[in-house]
């Protein structure tokens, strides 16, 4: 049951995180930045409290901060990377935008979880995880 609360948790917090670089995204843009610059500061601004979600309430982690909050910005890098490849190849196959950008997400959420639970929070080092 807790790996379901934490998949669970893990989409929420996730989802937030989304919402807030909208927001930071359009509010930048409101204020004279370009879409490009609002979206890239955007991003950069919703790591932090989206890290803090996903230590605190998804992953209930309990191991350092620093550490953690490093492997985490590594991730989101290596996210806009994958994305960015993954989404290149669907264009070259053709497939239609929408689908192109959906599947490319999904894959990329999927892998985010799979690192964040191994690696960026292992389960020794969360609540009630083994030691």
């Amino acid at each position: 049951m807790s790996d379901l609360r934490t998949k669970i948790g893990f989409l929420l917090a996730g989802s937030l995180g989304f919402l807030l670089y909208c927001l930071f995204s359009l509010l930048l843009h409101h204020f004279g930045l370009e879409e490009s610059h609002a979206a890239f500061l955007g991003v950069v601004l919703s790591v932090p409290p989206t890290y803090l979600l996903q230590r605190n309430f998804a992953f209930q982690h309990e191991g350092k901060v620093g550490h953690s909050f490093a492997k985490y910005c590594l991730l989101q890098l290596w996210n806009s990377i994958f994305i960015s490849g993954l989404a290149w190849a669907g264009s070259r196959m053709g497939l239609p935008s929408f689908v192109n950008f959906f599947l490319s997400g999904a894959i990329a959420i999927v892998v985010s979880y799979l690192v964040l639970s191994r690696n960026v929070f292992p389960r020794n080092e969360r609540r009630g995880g083994r030691q």
